[in-house]
């Protein structure tokens, strides 16, 4: 029936100091119009020089509606660093909404970790299907996303961004991603580093996409994409929303 689980791995609020999360193991199968929502590490924040666990979840089931953050639900500041998260989804017709690292901001000197994301869900919607590498939002100061690798192989659609959903600016990095998506009737969107815009001195990543259909709004890459891998710019694609 209808329900929302909330796990939190260590903290409910937010870990700061030095503080360090254990390497949790989050699993769900979860029924129609259900709801998961799963803290790798904080439901707040990670700050000052804490540290993230290594963590895994694994939801499943049909029709449901998942939140996982791999560290943080809110922002990553100071010197946090997130642990090396692995997260897989699975099912028919799910929303998922999935994030690396912190579901806010990362800003100073935040460093997000090297996350494995594989979605083999159905019948997905390509904005019910979201994955941020690292930052639900922005990265900011000198943050440093991960190298994260996602892997689309289920029926549908999805987005995802390689390291912010929103901005990049002053001297904040993006990770070497890879996304690959496998079967031809996907309508999958890769950002290589921000979903929104990269000013002041912030830097790209070396990002690779391997497969699956590229909209033809794709710019910025050295080469058109197939189905092979081809590196993309020091830039995001250039997509119509």
């Amino acid at each position: 029936g209808h329900q929302t689980v909330t796990v939190y791995g260590d903290a409910g609020g937010n870990l700061i100091d030095r503080a360090a999360g254990g390497n949790d193991t989050f699993v769900g199968h979860v029924g129609p119009d259900s709801n998961v929502v799963f803290f790798g590490d904080a439901g707040g924040s990670l700050l000052g020089l804490s540290r993230g666990g290594d963590d895994s979840f694994t939801v499943s089931g049909s029709e449901y509606n998942s939140y996982l953050y791999g560290d943080a639900g809110g922002d990553m500041a100071g010197h946090a660093a997130g642990g090396n998260d692995s997260f897989a989804v699975s099912g028919a017709n799910p929303f998922n909404f999935v994030f690396g690292d912190a579901g806010g901001n990362m800003s100073a000197f935040a460093a997000g970790g090297n996350d494995t994301f594989n979605d083999s869900s159905d019948v997905t919607l390509t904005d019910r299907n979201v994955f941020a590498g690292d930052a639900g939002g922005n990265m900011s100061g000198s943050a440093r996303g991960g190298d994260d690798t996602f892997n689309k192989t289920g029926l549908g659609g999805s987005t995802f961004y390689g390291d912010a959903a929103g901005d990049m600016s002053d001297r904040a990095e993006g990770g070497d991603d890879t996304f690959q998506a496998s079967g031809a009737q996907h309508q999958n969107i890769f950002y290589g580093d921000a979903g929104g815009n990269m000013g002041d001195r912030a830097v790209g990543g070396d990002d690779i996409y391997i497969g699956g259909n590229v909209f033809s709004q794709l710019a910025n890459l050295r080469s058109p994409l197939s189905n092979c891998g081809e590196r993309l710019a020091r830039q995001k694609p250039s997509f119509e929303k």
